[in-house]
């Protein structure tokens, strides 16, 4: 279930801040490059027609750009990622996808070396959630990109009509 972010297509050009329905395309786990410590890696696609680049100047089609935002979830302590907030990132990403706000609790629950982690991860392919897309400036090196800014539950008041497949 691991796959390599080059396998990834990344949104570009980056489309503009807010929230967007997205379908997870991708997930697995991974590691950090620097202090190999576990991540949960997925690929979001828009669901969107149509989206609007950050410079505002174009609207994109989907269908012809295919985007996507990659997200990496880092689930490895460290001097600046507590427990607390391991836990607090996981369980909003698995109680969006869930939609249930109670699903997930404790990162006790989600040992990413056990086949029950591992299954619930690979059934999130497929699934749906509202994510709040952030812009993260060209810096370093690295072109402008979107980012994650957070996972939300669907509900029946953003009246999102899952696509039949």
């Amino acid at each position: 279930m691991k796959f390599k972010l080059s396998s990834a297509l990344i949104a570009t050009p980056p489309v503009t801040e807010g929230p967007y329905f997205m379908e997870i395309k991708k997930i697995g786990f991974g590691q950090t490059k620097k202090e190999h410590k576990p991540t949960l890696d997925v690929v979001l696609g828009f669901t969107e027609a149509e989206v609007m680049d950050y410079a505002g100047g174009e609207a994109l089609n989907n269908s012809a750009h295919n985007l996507t935002v990659f997200d990496s979830i880092q689930l490895g302590v460290t001097e600046k990622l507590t427990i607390e907030m391991i836990t607090l990132k996981i369980a909003k990403f698995v109680n969006a996808v869930l939609r249930d706000k109670q699903a997930f609790k404790t990162v006790g629950d989600f040992d990413n070396e056990t086949k029950e982690t591992q299954d619930l991860v690979a059934s999130f392919v497929g699934k749906y959630v509202k994510v709040i897309i952030k812009y993260d400036p060209a810096k370093d090196g690295y072109d402008a990109k979107n980012k994650v800014g957070g996972y939300y539950a669907i509900t029946e008041a953003d009246g999102f009509n899952e696509p039949a497949f």
